[in-house]
């Protein structure tokens, strides 16, 4: 996934992949088919990205303490037909991820703009 970035990150991508010591093909998602709950979640992923800061080339990288997706029924008006149509709606959203867990090579990032970063790559992902 790419980022948008603002004046201090450019070009900074990231991908979100298991943890070192799942194989990438044994993986699976938690997933949930209920009716109260519909999503999938883990917490045994981790992200790596790079890009840009003031212009130097940086990595970066951390655990993913939970990543989830609950979606649950709702209604939703439909002005046009006026009935009430069914639709997924989200529910939960976690994207846990500690600043305290983040590691950046190639750049020196203050803890605002670490902030910044996570930020953006929670942003990105929901």
């Amino acid at each position: 996934m790419k980022f948008i970035g603002n004046d201090k990150f450019t070009d900074v991508t990231a991908t979100i992949v298991p943890a070192k010591d799942i194989k990438f093909e044994d993986f699976d998602f938690d997933l949930h088919l209920e009716a109260d709950y519909m999503g999938a979640e883990s917490s045994k992923l981790v992200y790596e990205g790079a890009g840009k800061y003031n212009g130097a080339d940086f990595t970066f990288s951390g655990p993913i303490s939970m990543l989830k997706l609950q979606y649950g029924l709702g209604k939703k008006w439909n002005a046009e037909m006026k009935y009430d149509a069914n639709i997924f709606e989200l529910k939960e959203y976690k994207f846990d991820v500690s600043q305290s867990d983040l590691k950046v090579e190639g750049a020196d990032l203050s803890d605002d703009d670490k902030k910044v970063l996570l930020g953006m790559l929670s942003d990105k992902v929901e």
